[in-house]
């Protein structure tokens, strides 16, 4: 997905949810610029920032998004996190969102290293619904993150080394 920077709409931030859905967000003076000067896209894997945004629409059981975009015909998470209206007291999902920018997966994604049952566990990058059954929340509060999971972000080109 490629989430761009206008300027010619006041300089405020749209972003396509689901393919179709325009949203616009808070303005700013003017997009952010790379080492070289030059105006980047807020994905751009020169933006080194992380920007969060908290909205007041409602998106059914979504309670965040964290957009990416395909570069050179691979997935790369992004770093814009939405937080929807119904999650925006909820501190999980709010950390689950930051967890997808620092290139994190759901830990029931076939791909993890290690998968749990959706909607099942007590890991920060599960759900909080079943998929055996939407209706049906999942009794853990999401907490943990497995110890691969912090490796990976350790090693996310865009978090600080101390």
């Amino acid at each position: 997905m490629d989430v761009p920077w206008y300027a010619g709409h006041g300089g405020c931030l749209v972003v396509r949810l689901m393919g179709a859905i325009e949203v616009f967000f808070g303005c700013a003076t003017r997009p952010p610029r790379g080492v070289n000067g030059k105006n980047i896209k807020l994905n751009s894997t020169q933006n080194l920032k992380t920007f969060i945004f908290n909205t007041d629409l409602s998106a059914g059981r979504i309670n965040g998004f964290a957009p990416g975009d395909v570069v050179g015909g691979k997935f790369k998470w992004g770093n814009i996190i939405i937080i929807f209206k119904q999650a925006n007291t909820n501190k999980d999902t709010l950390v689950h969102e930051i967890g997808h920018s620092l290139t994190l997966r759901h830990v029931f994604d076939i791909k993890a290293p290690h998968t749990f049952y959706q909607g099942h566990s007590d890991k920060v990058m599960d759900y909080t619904w079943s998929s055996s059954s939407p209706n049906v929340m999942n009794p853990n509060k999401r907490k943990l993150f497995v110890r691969y999971q912090w490796y990976k972000m350790q090693s996310d080109k865009s978090t600080y080394k101390l």
